[in-house]
């Protein structure tokens, strides 16, 4: 069975990374340093997520 895991990718810090990422970005929107709506806010939230899942399922470089 052929692999499509990169074996240069740290599965701990690309999670970090993620999840940092998003924090970022709900406290930003919290403290109101990203004026956009609740619903702007979850719609890029998505939008993150899903090209994350593409690009991660794209295959090896």
């Amino acid at each position: 069975m052929e692999t499509t895991s990169d074996p240069r990718i740290d599965t701990a810090t690309t999670s970090m990374a993620v999840v940092g990422a998003i924090s970022e970005m709900l406290l930003s929107w919290f403290n109101g340093a990203l004026p956009i709506s609740r619903k702007e806010l979850v719609d890029q939230g998505l939008l993150f997520f899903e090209a994350l899942a593409k690009h991660a399922s794209a295959g090896p470089l």
